[in-house]
């Protein structure tokens, strides 16, 4: 884990407009303040992604979470606090500018379990992106060591991960789901 005051460094440089690469709970991803429209468009442009997709929004808690989605299914939150994998939720959004939900106003969201970027997101008391480290179409890095060059050069800074974290390994993505006004769930990813 990183000491608070590098912790509180990098939410200072996301919340500056900066684009980096965290752990998550499900991949190593590339990330940035999700209410900075500019930083967004920066990683669109390094990942040569379409511009008409939101990115996966990562909050750090239920309550957070509670903040950007609107009425949440008992049932739903439930199941996010047990899955035991990651777990995203496309649901109608709320308090989140144009450019991180869909058209027809829902986001993908997920609360993070990873302690650094658990730590990260509330010290800047808000959600962040979280997109693949990885080219748009090219396999996803599975650690710190196989992310692409051109996306390590890409972003604005690297923070001083500990080879404990560095070494840190992930294999699947988050499971992906939506549900119905009576908390019945479609599962659109396993």
């Amino acid at each position: 884990m990183l000491l608070p005051d590098q912790i509180e460094e990098i939410a200072k440089n996301l919340k500056a407009g900066e684009v980096t690469v965290l752990p998550t709970n499900s991949l190593w991803g590339i990330s940035c303040y999700a209410f900075d429209e500019q930083a967004i468009q920066k990683v669109t442009t390094l990942k040569q992604a379409k511009p008409d997709n939101p990115y996966i929004l990562l909050v750090s808690s239920i309550e957070m979470l509670h903040r950007y989605a609107s009425n949440i299914h008992p049932r739903v939150e439930t199941l996010m606090s047990l899955h035991n994998k990651p777990l995203t939720l496309i649901h109608e959004a709320k308090n989140l500018p144009f450019f991180c939900v869909t058209i027809d106003n829902t986001v993908a969201i997920r609360v993070t379990h990873n302690p650094l970027t658990k730590a990260i997101i509330e010290e800047l008391d808000g959600p962040i992106i979280s997109t693949t480290a990885a080219i748009n179409g090219e396999n996803p890095p599975s650690s710190f060591i196989e992310i692409d060059k051109a996306i390590i050069s890409g972003v604005d800074f690297i923070p001083p991960f500990p080879p404990s974290i560095q070494e840190q390994v992930f294999d699947s993505p988050s499971v992906i789901v939506t549900y119905d006004n009576k908390g019945e769930i479609d599962f659109i990813r396993t």
